[in-house]
């Protein structure tokens, strides 16, 4: 067993695990990032590729850690043997639309912002022909989804649909698709939340591919933390509207998050899209490395 980790701090602390369950003979520990590892018999090698890779290298978003070009480096590189398995197999993000005043101000400020001067330079973009300026990195934002509703600081505008999925023994940087929304609400697309499923051992199919872009949507990974059959691991949040009493804000208990570690994503729309119940929204889902 070869134990990679390039913190130093738990590299340290990974040791001492080791030592002190008396397995220093059966597992070494390399203090270096996995893309710094080569197989080979020299300082900082493994002899061969693994028959099994464990990795957790997720955050709120999932891809955010560098999962997808980390493994795609360590199979390119035969860290994983040929009929090797990665432990999770794959992933699957979901993503619904989403209106929330709340949200929008974490990539605008509101036009009466600042004594009118937001207001002014609005007016002054759209005189020019140019799209309203950000105020913040265009990356998503961590938020815990079942509080959001709860504290009716948002509503969705769509039923959940599958994103992109992943088979991370077959890791491609280049993904890039359209799905068609139903919009089951009208309304104003300020985000589009996500959360993901990770298949653990494989056993829903994870690797099979998604069907062509601009094609009705079929899910791979369930969005929900159990199937039969199947290991699975979900940010997918929780319904659990707030209740009276307790020690939340106004007298009212809100429901706590499922996780810390994990919570859901919102990517914020730079201009927000007025929606009727009508129509479909085109969602391009994109990863790029």
């Amino acid at each position: 067993v070869f134990a990679v980790e390039g913190d130093p701090s738990l590299e340290r602390a990974a040791r001492k695990v080791v030592a002190a369950n008396g397995k220093a003979e059966s597992v070494t520990v390399i203090g270096r990032h996995s893309t710094q590892v080569k197989v080979g018999f020299g300082a900082d090698c493994v002899p061969t590729g693994a028959d099994v890779i464990v990795t957790e290298i997720f955050d709120s978003w999932l891809l955010g850690e560098g999962m997808v070009p980390v493994m795609h480096d360590a199979i390119e590189r035969g860290l994983l043997a040929p009929h090797g398995r990665v432990v999770p197999a794959g992933a699957q993000i979901w993503a619904v639309l989403v209106e929330s005043d709340w949200l929008a101000c974490h990539q605008q400020l509101p036009p009466h912002a600042l004594g009118g001067v937001v207001a002014r330079l609005q007016a002054a973009d759209a005189a020019n022909g140019r799209e309203p300026g950000r105020w913040s990195a265009p990356e998503p934002v961590q938020v815990h989804a079942n509080m959001l509703e709860a504290r009716q600081l948002g509503r969705r505008l769509s039923q959940p649909f599958a994103a992109q999925c992943f088979d991370f023994a077959h890791p491609e940087l280049y993904q890039c698709r359209t799905v068609h929304v139903p919009v089951t609400s009208p309304g104003r697309v300020d985000a589009v939340l996500l959360w993901w499923t990770a298949d653990m051992d494989g056993s829903s199919g994870a690797g099979r591919r998604l069907r062509p872009p601009d094609t009705p949507e079929r899910a791979l990974i369930p969005d929900c933390a159990s199937a039969p059959g199947c290991v699975l691991l979900s940010t997918c949040p929780s319904v659990m509207p707030a209740q009276p009493g307790g020690d939340g804000r106004g007298g009212v208990r809100y429901p706590p998050p499922e996780r810390e570690h994990w919570r859901q994503a919102a990517c914020v729309l730079p201009v927000p899209a007025l929606v009727s119940e009508v129509c479909n929204v085109c969602v391009w889902c994109a990863m790029c490395v």
